[in-house]
């Protein structure tokens, strides 16, 4: 813990040439640019300068963020009302708070119980390739409510105590390859619903924009599930194939989830 909270600070710690290095591209884009106008140059600038800050983490990402967006005003002339405007976006509460059920969800433990549950039955530990696809499924079917980063955080811990079980080592670490990439692949692919990922929020609103059309929750749903299935299924497919072979024995995994799950404190005293 003690060096994870190192690395964190060191991360963001100011070195002149990371401002320096920002403020040169900055120049140099605007000098580059000669041929547009002068609020084109400046906007560019403003741009370019924000893209290597936050390539070098000279700064939190948030406050670079903001900081851009004064800049926009201060500095691009883009009137305040416009370089701002993002955040009164029905979007930012939205994510905001996908984020804040996640953690809660984290935090309370809810989200493990659950997926122990479900791992502990024995359909889903029967082969290698069932207890795959079961995390496929289950990563995916989390990931359509809350973001991808935040359900693969939550499935991550559960996998690595399962290969644990599984003693996924040396000649079987190919299994234990595939089944961490299955984490990160379906919560990627899942965009069954518009608040799973920040990219299908911004889908929403540009399409409301654009063609002045509602695209409800379910009119989402209703081809957003199927595109779903079809790319988890893909995955599993595709990541079976790639690491599949010399697979543990998947039945341990059953004896260690409901192991842990004994341990976990009970949900009402």
């Amino acid at each position: 813990m003690w060096r994870s909270n190192c690395a964190v600070e060191r991360r963001h710690h100011f070195r002149l040439w990371k401002p320096l290095a920002a403020l040169g591209t900055s120049i140099l884009v605007y000098a580059l640019l000669q041929s547009h106008a002068q609020e084109q140059r400046l906007v560019a600038a403003v741009f370019a300068l924000t893209v290597v800050l936050w390539a070098t983490e000279t700064f939190p990402i948030g406050v670079t963020s903001l900081g851009a967006m004064a800049m926009l005003s201060l500095a691009a002339g883009v009137p305040e009302t416009e370089a701002f405007s993002g955040l009164g976006s029905p979007i930012i509460p939205l994510f905001i708070g996908s984020l804040i059920l996640a953690k809660a969800m984290e935090v309370t433990g809810l989200s493990k119980r659950v997926a122990l549950l479900v791992l502990k039955r024995e359909w889903p530990t029967r082969t290698p390739g069932h207890l795959m696809l079961t995390l496929c499924l289950f990563t995916g079917t989390v990931s359509l409510f809350l973001s991808n980063t935040a359900t693969t955080a939550m499935m991550m811990p559960i996998a690595l105590s399962i290969l644990t079980a599984l003693d996924a080592k040396s000649s079987r670490a190919p299994y234990a390859i595939g089944l961490l990439l299955a984490l990160t692949f379906s919560a990627n692919v899942s965009v069954g619903t518009p608040i799973g990922t920040p990219p299908d929020l911004l889908a929403v609103q540009q399409v409301q924009e654009a063609a002045h059309r509602d695209l409800t929750f379910g009119l989402w749903m209703s081809f957003g599930i199927p595109i779903t299935a079809m790319l988890i299924l893909a995955v599993w497919a595709v990541l079976m194939l790639l690491f599949g072979q010399k697979a543990p024995d998947t039945r341990k995994a059953q004896q260690e989830t409901a192991q842990e799950l004994q341990s976990l404190p009970p949900m009402s005293s």
